[in-house]
């Protein structure tokens, strides 16, 4: 690396994800990525995958910049089952669908079929993996929406390297408003994670930035809600915290204690998030 300015942008990224426990402390090997989401994809369009508004307002936004038109040929990069890739086909020549889960992608398929899209290409395998040289060469749009795995230069660059137009990257601006986070983490450690926001935009922005683009950034609500019965409840939170520690059965009654505590008078637990995402967009 010859530019100073650049590199310690990447030092900064590497230094921030290395702080954010959420991340950090995260022991899933990378053979079982696949098998968490794969476990999630059920329920998946119950919550974050729910969300169309901020999938409307992404469209509205790259069509303005005439990064989509009908000759677009898109890749939704972790595309999960699809709530983008489904509203990008309506648009696109052809858009594929990229995501390490197959029970994601399955979700995505049976969704298509549904609705008779027939212009949705999908790939099972990790990003991070993958051989561009494999890839259809006409691609001219890259989408990557909450990916946890671009979370380097190495994998956001590639993005850059794929497309032959334009690049959408969109995670976390500022701090997420997730509830029952910090009071599940005190159960489970005794404390709160801690956090440098290393999945924030701008430790991107200013990567793709100092790389001599000219990235443009807009903001984009992330809102979802969903209500589910105590033991739904109970499970997904021993599962999202078995990825850090071995969840015994003592922290397990308590995680049960507390969902019984919190849940309305109709015996379901409300989880929710508010989320204000960073959307920047530039042009290889």
């Amino acid at each position: 690396m010859n530019d100073p300015a650049l590199q310690k942008c990447i030092d900064e990224w590497h230094e921030a994800m290395a702080q954010t426990e959420y991340f950090s402390l995260d022991k899933t090997t990378p053979d079982k990525i696949h098998e968490l989401w794969d476990r999630l994809a059920p329920e998946f369009d119950s919550a974050l995958g729910g969300d169309v508004k901020r999938v409307d307002k992404t469209i509205e936004i790259l069509t303005k910049m005439s990064a989509i038109n009908d000759n677009t040929v898109a890749i939704d990069i972790g595309c999960g089952t699809g709530t983008f890739v489904l509203e990008l086909a309506k648009r696109c020549r052809k858009v594929y669908a990229l995501d390490i889960s197959p029970k994601m992608l399955n979700k995505l398929e049976q969704k298509a079929k549904h609705h008779g899209i027939s212009n949705i290409v999908s790939i099972c395998g990790d990003w991070k993996n993958l051989d561009l040289t494999s890839f259809d060469p006409e691609i001219n749009l890259t989408l990557s929406c909450l990916n946890t795995g671009i979370n380097n230069f190495e994998s956001l660059d590639k993005m850059t390297r794929l497309s032959k137009g334009w690049n959408c990257y969109m995670t976390v601006s500022g701090k997420a408003q997730i509830q029952s986070r910090n009071e599940l983490q005190q159960i489970v450690f005794g404390r709160t994670l801690k956090s440098a926001y290393g999945n924030d935009i701008i430790f991107p922005f200013n990567i793709i930035y100092h790389m001599g683009y000219k990235p443009e950034l807009r903001y984009v609500p992330c809102n979802w809600c969903r209500a589910v019965d105590k033991a739904t409840a109970v499970t997904a939170a021993v599962e999202d915290f078995s990825r850090f520690k071995n969840i015994d059965t003592e922290t397990r009654q308590k995680i049960t204690q507390y969902v019984d505590t919190e849940a309305n008078e109709e015996g379901l637990y409300v989880q929710s998030a508010s989320i204000m995402l960073g959307l920047m967009a530039w042009q290889s």
